[in-house]
């Protein structure tokens, strides 16, 4: 049951999908994964939907320069493959940063036994509906200091605290990460942190933590709109 309340939590789905999530994972095949195998690959042949049990999964896809994108980091709980059933071959990368456990399902099943529940799909049209909202959000900011500011602001939805009016935002990914969720460089993603601490709206950086100023963070973050795009799930 713990799965099933993370499936629901994470895909946003409705509480009367417990029975059905259920019979998926009934319905799927268990696989364990070791670090850096491919779950799929881009232009493979699409003949699952997946869902991670345990482990972390790196979503990504290469572009003609053999440039690699990084599109989110995908944990417990979390679906792959949704977005692709309608299509022949997969469109990205899903490649396990960790250990996983993999419940793999039929696409023949959810053509077969999901698609006529319209609970479900009206919670995965709900869900797919929304990530592509803050995609299209995401895509429209042209400064690096908006991105970072809207990356720090997920993080600090998903995962801060705030002290003393100071926003604890843990570092759960490099620069270098961040560089490929938001379409920079990493010495942009440094420079501009850097930048942010010296504006005063980051007080202090650690190993582990950023730290903000809850006014200032806050008062920056109104008059850009705050904007939140696609930077992954919690772990």
């Amino acid at each position: 049951m713990e799965l099933v309340d993370k499936i629901i939590m994470k895909n946003t789905l409705s509480i009367n999908n417990v029975d059905i999530i259920s019979q998926i994972i009934q319905n799927g095949i268990l696989k364990t994964y070791q670090k850096n195998n491919f779950i799929y690959s881009e232009d493979e042949k699409l003949e699952y939907f997946y869902i991670i049990g345990n482990g972390k999964v790196e979503i990504s896809k290469y572009t003609d320069k053999e440039f690699k994108k990084i599109f989110s980091f995908l944990t417990s709980g979390n679906f792959l493959g949704i977005p692709e059933l309608f299509g022949e071959v997969h469109t990205v990368n899903a490649v396990c940063v960790c250990p996983c456990e993999i419940i793999s399902i039929p696409k023949d099943y959810f053509f077969n036994h999901l698609k006529n529940d319209s609970v479900f799909i009206f919670d995965l049209l709900k869900n797919l509906g929304l990530q592509i909202g803050d995609f299209q959000k995401s895509i429209v900011i042209e400064s690096a200091e908006t991105k970072i500011l809207n990356y720090l602001k997920w993080m600090s939805i998903k995962h801060g605290l705030i002290q003393s009016g100071i926003y604890m935002i843990p570092r759960k990914h490099t620069h270098e990460e961040i560089a490929d969720f938001l379409s920079l460089s990493r010495e942009t993603v440094t420079k501009t942190i850097h930048h942010l601490k010296e504006s005063g709206i980051l007080t202090s950086i650690s190993k582990d933590h950023y730290f903000a100023d809850k006014d200032l963070f806050e008062q920056k973050l109104s008059i850009i709109g705050g904007l939140v795009g696609l930077y992954g799930t919690d772990e």
